[in-house]
């Protein structure tokens, strides 16, 4: 058995990738297109490992993905692959709706036609899972209830409109891909630093993109903000959250 993660290079599905091999022998097929975002160092620790196997690639590819399912037969698709960050969406659109939108809607197709083929066990047990972000619900004030599956999508820029249009797109099939074994999860991933928190019990927390916004800050030598106002909403740790996936695909 097999399964096929997209977007593995980068920040949540190298987490993800490595978590899965610290827990199970089940091969990875690691597709990225290794764009700003993806990153071969974050899978240094599978440079050897015979059950990673890395595909420099676009989800866009149509003939790409269809090689790919044909030769590996993958069990299940964890889609991470996305473009990322309010303010590059803000300053390049067009590079998020190819992706997050017509890219992903691509991988979507390609999975749909392979899982036509499928039979018996396999085609029951298929599984497909768009990993989204809680931008997607829009702005959080102080005094508001937290996000819930029940929030109404209200995204504020092209990042998050882009997701948001692909997950209601999703929401829109309903019981046509049922059967396909599809889900969403719309999440904010945060870094804990327990070294740098006063008590072990209280770890620093961050998110992805605030994390990114401070190494950039360090390496053109720009002035960094250490604390940070109260965290409105709330984090999920990545490698417990990668942790409910792998019960929900077993």
């Amino acid at each position: 058995m097999t399964i096929l993660v997209t977007g593995g290079a980068g920040f949540i599905g190298s987490n993800f990738v490595l978590d899965w091999f610290a827990q199970r022998d089940e091969p990875i097929v690691n597709l990225d297109k290794l764009t700003y975002a993806g990153n071969l160092a974050n899978l240094a620790p599978l440079e050897r490992d015979a059950r990673h196997l890395f595909v420099r690639g676009d989800i866009a590819d149509s003939g790409l993905v269809r090689q790919l399912l044909a030769r590996h037969r993958p069990r299940a698709i964890l889609s991470f692959a996305a473009e990322s960050h309010v303010d590059r969406s803000i300053h390049g659109p067009a590079d998020f709706i190819r992706t997050n939108v017509l890219g992903t809607f691509n991988l979507l197709e390609e999975a749909r036609a392979h899982w036509g083929g499928l039979s018996g066990r396999e085609r029951e047990d298929f599984r497909f899972l768009h990993v989204s972000t809680d931008e997607v619900y829009g702005s959080l004030g102080p005094e508001d209830p937290r996000f819930s599956e029940t929030t109404a999508y209200s995204p504020n820029s092209p990042y998050s409109a882009s997701k948001a249009g692909f997950s209601s797109y999703l929401v829109s099939m309903g019981l046509k891909l049922r059967p396909l074994g599809i889900a969403v999860t719309n999440v904010r991933f945060g870094f804990v630093d327990t070294k740098m928190a006063k008590s072990p019990r209280k770890p620093m927390m961050m998110t992805a993109d605030a994390a990114a916004t401070h190494i950039l800050r360090c390496l053109e030598t720009r002035p960094i903000q250490l604390t940070a106002p109260k965290l409105v909403g709330f984090l999920v740790h990545l490698i417990r959250w990668a942790q409910s996936v792998r019960v929900w695909m077993t």
